[in-house]
């Protein structure tokens, strides 16, 4: 993913890597959560607004600010990837592995469960 500020975000099952244009660094971002080998595996990322994404793992959802790593969600839950953030509502729906949809809300900086779609 390429976001606003020019950076490229590479999503790998060894964790997720960022790439400044501007600059040419080179970075690693690790998830050090109960279960580092699952939450490394990135599924995907979306940016929600300057310098805050949202990251989908095979450990669950984390919130990423300003390098700071933030867990969602449960870490034994997998997620698909697929997410879409409507900024206006700051509903953000998020596919879950092998099962349904997940809807949080973001609230300042926390996001909290709103509900489920197709809960399985």
């Amino acid at each position: 993913m390429n976001d606003s500020n020019g950076v490229i975000w590479i999503c790998t099952i060894n964790g997720l890597f960022k790439v400044s244009l501007l600059t040419e660094n080179f970075e690693k971002i690790t998830f050090n959560n109960l279960d580092q080998d699952r939450s490394n595996y990135i599924k995907g990322i979306l940016e929600i607004s300057n310098n805050q994404y949202v990251v989908a793992t095979m450990a669950g959802l984390f919130s990423l600010k300003n390098s700071k790593i933030t867990p969602i969600t449960d870490h034994r839950e997998g997620y698909s990837g697929t997410m879409y953030y409507n900024k206006q509502s700051k509903y953000l729906y998020a596919g879950r592995n092998d099962k349904d949809l997940a809807c949080y809300r973001l609230n300042g900086d926390q996001f909290t469960k709103a509900f489920e779609f197709l809960a399985g």
